[in-house]
């Protein structure tokens, strides 16, 4: 960036008056080549292909500017301003061009070093562009001869903030700088390494010595910044609020956040009260669309709120928010077309039809999650039933009347969907408990059978010819036995043959006050399989109350389990007691509007 581009920053001088420097003496002379002496005060460094290149233009049409020199006590001139013009008519006078033996030039007043500098830069900025390192020198040693901030902004007719940066240049240690005049590295990165503290840039340069883990232009930024490069505009949080450092890099106007965790925190707060204000303004939805997935416009179709339209706000990565208002898929559009078509063209559709679940929506629970939650809540009230002969009674009797699932009979086959449910079914403490229960009443029949079961009447045994035999046999044995050691057998095997996953073991947990939280944690495979968003933001404000939940709202599901999971064990989070999912009461609810399943439940 040189000073000719700096239209932002390149405005009007200072308006505090500023004493101007001398005008020079200009004086225009032929000086011997020979008796020049290259200054180090001159603002620019050349490369030899400059040199050729100007030597090249020299050679045809002569030298069309003089250069500027101050004269020296030994009758030599130092040159100020005009060095790769010196330089070329060095290399054509070592060719042999005629005439390059002496140089027209302009003599400058002695002794002002701080004139000659000025006069260096100014000559030189309608020549070959400045660049970053060439402006910093200039600013810096202008500063050494007592030049203050503005009157070099006022020399050079730009902002006393790019004389800043540029002198910023300054905190970057000399082999950076170095780096910078070998073209190892460009603009770019310079400019954002005046971000880096000097352990950082101790860092990069043993980085670019050894060859190892050197960052590339692209990977700088995210490199210095620990990862992440946020930018302070995309908040929408009052930055006030923002209680860790914010790095700007001293050329340019932005400035980022050193902290992403504490970024993310404040935004998903800002992000979560943005979606409940549109929420309660009357949409017909509200969508968050979180960094890892994807949104494109093109996927979507205008329509208004009054017809239906919904809103999407979109979080990047970058931490920049959009809001889509006034959208809907071209699936959803059919779909309120057809509901419309449905009650007329001159009716509109009932208020409440909004709230009723979507079956074609994506359901809330997935199958192994609901087959995983059935047979926890079946556990927990088998246990329970078995211990409850009087309603298991009742139960048998019910079931006689109006028929059952199992009442043919035969006992529930309580199928897990994979091995990891069947595991975690294994070490229930409900599971225990019905068995202890079990193998007390099986303890009060005949000795007829090596399996855990009670029940016997499989199809096989009821085909057998001495099927009625045992039928005899049993029921002798139970005219022996009391009421209640015969109710306690009834209680077993009812609780037995209670099929999974209908509306009786909804009735039946509601009956008895069934308390799963007693006997069951939300354990590895609960939080395996639970995935769905919009239920893990539900049950984090469920357990950590919502406001605090809003912090983490765009934040992935696994750190979500894992917030729950601390607060539920007391691990650095106030301990949670008696938490449980909506999902395992009597009778079951859920998180969203939606279906909790596209399995159909059974009734009985």
């Amino acid at each position: 960036m040189t000073l000719q581009t700096q239209t932002a920053e390149a405005q009007a001088a200072p308006a505090q008056e500023l004493p101007p420097s001398r005008p020079f003496k200009r004086p225009i002379k032929d000086v011997p080549l020979a008796s020049l002496v290259l200054t180090k005060i001159n603002v620019r460094k050349h490369k030899d292909k400059d040199v050729d290149s100007l030597a090249a233009t020299i050679r045809i049409a002569g030298l069309l500017q003089p250069i500027g020199v101050r004269s020296m006590s030994d009758g030599a001139y130092e040159v100020v301003f005009g060095e790769r013009r010196t330089l070329a008519i060095r290399k054509l006078h070592k060719e042999g061009h005629p005439g390059a033996d002496m140089v027209p030039a302009l003599i400058l007043e002695e002794g002002d070093d701080a004139a000659a500098i000025e006069a260096s830069m100014i000559e030189n900025i309608e020549r070959l562009p400045m660049d970053e390192m060439d402006q910093y020198e200039t600013f810096a040693a202008l500063q050494k001869q007592d030049r203050t901030i503005p009157q070099i902004a006022f020399t050079f007719g730009c902002t006393e903030q790019l004389v800043k940066k540029r002198l910023a240049i300054g905190n970057l240690l000399p082999k950076i700088r170095q780096m910078y005049r070998n073209e190892d590295i460009g603009a770019k990165e310079l400019q954002l390494l005046t971000m880096a503290s000097t352990a950082k840039q101790k860092q990069y340069v043993k980085a670019f010595e050894t060859g190892e883990d050197f960052p590339q232009q692209w990977q700088l930024k995210d490199w210095l910044l620990g990862g992440s490069a946020i930018k302070t505009s995309v908040a929408l949080f009052d930055l006030a609020t923002y209680k860790a450092p914010i790095t700007a890099d001293l050329f340019g106007d932005d400035s980022y956040f050193s902290s992403a965790e504490l970024f993310w925190q404040l935004q998903n707060e800002a992000i979560a009260k943005h979606k409940e204000t549109l929420e309660a303004s009357g949409w017909a939805a509200v969508h968050l669309i979180e960094p890892n997935q994807h949104f494109h416009r093109y996927s979507y179709t205008d329509l208004a709120k009054g017809k239906g339209g919904h809103v999407y706000i979109v979080v990047k990565s970058t931490g920049e928010v959009e809001t889509h208002k006034g959208i809907v898929t071209h699936a959803e559009l059919k779909k309120l077309e057809r509901k419309q078509d449905a009650h007329g063209d001159n009716e509109e559709v009932p208020s409440d039809d909004a709230l009723k679940p979507d079956v074609t929506a994506r359901p809330e629970l997935s199958e192994p999650l609901m087959n995983y939650i059935d047979l926890v809540r079946h556990s927990a009230v088998r246990a329970e039933l078995a211990k409850t002969p009087k309603l298991a009674l009742r139960l048998a009797v019910a079931q006689l009347i109006a028929g059952s699932k199992h009442w043919s009979i035969s006992a529930e086959g309580r199928q897990p969907a994979n091995d990891t449910i069947a595991k975690a079914l294994k070490d229930l403490p409900t599971e225990k408990v019905f068995k202890d229960v079990r193998a007390k009443a099986k303890a009060l029949l005949p000795k007829s059978s090596k399996r855990d079961s009670i029940y016997m009447g499989d199809k096989d045994a009821i085909r057998s010819p001495s099927h009625g035999d045992r039928v005899v046999v049993i029921l002798a044995h139970l005219q022996t036995l009391p009421d209640n050691d015969v109710l306690a057998i009834l209680a077993s095997l009812t609780a037995e043959t209670l099929a999974l996953g209908t509306d009786v073991v909804d009735t039946l947990g509601a009956t008895m006050g069934v308390d799963v939280s007693k006997r069951w944690q939300p354990d590895d495979t609960f939080f395996d399989l639970t995935r769905d968003k919009e239920v893990l933001n539900a049950m984090l404000s469920e357990v950590i109350g919502k406001d605090a939940a809003a912090s983490y709202l765009t934040g992935t599901g696994k750190t979500k389990k894992e917030i729950i999971r601390k607060a539920l064990n007391g691990d650095g989070r106030k301990k949670v007691d008696g938490w449980l999912p909506r999902w395992f009461n009597f009778p079951a609810t859920g998180y969203t509007k939606r279906k909790l399943t596209r399995i159909a439940r059974n009734k009985a």
